[in-house]
């Protein structure tokens, strides 16, 4: 489970679309396997990179740039991709031509946001060993003043980071999932 599925202003999902498997809502009074959460939970199960050679994309705008490649790697597969924006330069450089041409100041909320992704697949005997890598981190700043010294202080940070082995089979008609993981 991912503490939030998009970045501030939800300008972009935390975990690209490319990557996805399968996308499930759980409305509150869910099951104690989700911890101590108290309201309804997004699911996201990345799918498995593609074994069929290597593949990938870039991709660069005016306010951000992402990348993936994915591929085979042994008798399993592995997925990367980053993503980061730069929405608060494009803004501010955009804010500072209107304040020379008008002279006025002008008050602006800046966003920045990053993710990644690294996910490695591998069969294993009766089961599938998966190790994931993610995370994903946001800014969000006013300026009110391009004169540094009246300037807001305003700044809010939010970001995340998790590991996690995950060891799936089925055995006896039971589908077993362990995973244990680290979180920051």
């Amino acid at each position: 489970a991912l503490p939030r599925a998009f970045h501030f202003l939800s300008l972009a999902s935390v975990f690209p679309a490319d990557v996805l498997d399968e996308l499930r809502y759980v409305p509150g009074n869910f099951d104690a396997a989700y911890g101590n959460a108290t309201g309804g939970i997004v699911e996201i199960e990345p799918r498995q990179g593609r074994r069929d050679g290597v593949h990938g994309f870039g991709e660069l705008d005016i306010g951000s740039a992402s990348a993936m490649v994915e591929g085979p790697l042994g008798r399993g597969s592995f997925i990367i991709g980053a993503q980061r924006a730069w929405v608060d330069g494009v803004l501010a450089t955009a804010a500072a031509v209107s304040e020379r041409v008008t002279g006025e100041p002008t008050s602006l909320l800046l966003p920045r946001y990053f993710d990644y992704q690294a996910l490695f697949d591998h069969p294993v005997r009766s089961g599938q060993l998966s190790v994931r890598a993610f995370g994903a981190g946001d800014v969000l700043r006013a300026r009110t003043s391009p004169d540094a010294a009246q300037a807001s202080a305003f700044r809010l940070r939010n970001d995340f980071h998790r590991a996690d082995l995950v060891y799936r089979t089925r055995q006896q008609g039971f589908d077993i999932r362990l995973t244990p993981s680290f979180r920051y």
